[in-house]
């Protein structure tokens, strides 16, 4: 995880499934519009969360 000014950016480069990773606070996953405290990340995937909508 790095966080950014306006969120975050996740990476899971390993092939294993990484299932509920608490985060530091809400933020919108953009590609849905959905407020999420909490996220699953298939492997060798990534996913960039914003504080606000943009």
């Amino acid at each position: 995880m790095r966080t950014f000014a306006n969120g975050i950016a996740l990476v899971n480069p390993t092939a294993k499934k990484d299932a509920g990773i608490d985060l530091p606070q809400q933020y919108i996953d953009p590609s849905t519009g959905d407020k999420v405290t909490m996220i699953d990340m298939d492997g060798q995937t990534g996913k960039i969360l914003l504080l606000k909508q943009p």
